[in-house]
């Protein structure tokens, strides 16, 4: 964790944040790379800045009850993400990335809350979210566990389709076991 004075600050993407974001977005995808995959990875990153992110306020537009953010810190950009509505009740979590040295200080939670508010504020009832990751970190999942109270499944590689392992209600506590949605455990 880098020890900073400087807050941190959540508020919306504007497009001059465009190089900032690109840049976490390569760093990021970078550092999920696993051994072997590093250029199916740089394939990705290319794909993904030159599609996605040249059209994020249209992806995420607000008529759409769409949403997306930064997290900055010094004038820097340490991290993102978006809400995007899939249907009339459901919405996904996408592109949180968040800089390594600034993980495990509470700020990934502060995102999913800022999302979660937003996503209830905008009608949603539910929020998923996806991932390809292969290697996370078995800390990473039973602190997902604790906090979004989940079951994590996790395709192999970029290659493959993405799994969701997040079905959380926003009204209440709900988990994701065995592709039903069943109340949590406390």
């Amino acid at each position: 964790m880098i020890a900073t004075a400087d807050p941190v600050t959540v508020r919306r993407y504007p497009p001059t944040d465009y190089s900032s974001v690109a840049s976490l977005w390569t760093r990021i995808n970078r550092e999920l790379a696993p051994v072997g995959m590093e250029h199916l990875f740089e394939q990705y990153i290319a794909m993904t800045i030159d599609g996605e992110l040249k059209q994020l306020l249209k992806v995420f537009s607000e008529a759409k009850r769409n949403a997306f953010w930064v997290v900055e810190s010094a004038n820097e950009i340490v991290g993102s993400f978006g809400i995007e509505g899939r249907s009339v009740n459901d919405t996904e979590l996408r592109r949180m990335y968040l800089d390594e040295g600034y993980r495990g200080s509470g700020i990934a939670q502060r995102m999913l809350d800022c999302a979660q508010a937003e996503a209830r504020a905008l009608g949603f009832t539910k929020m998923t979210v996806s991932t390809a990751q292969p290697n996370l970190p078995r800390r990473q999942r039973q602190i997902g566990r604790r906090r979004l109270w989940i079951r994590l499944e996790l395709a192999p590689h970029p290659g493959q389709r993405l799994v969701p392992f997040v079905g959380r209600t926003l009204i209440g506590r709900a988990a994701v076991t065995e592709g039903a949605l069943k109340p949590a455990r406390d």
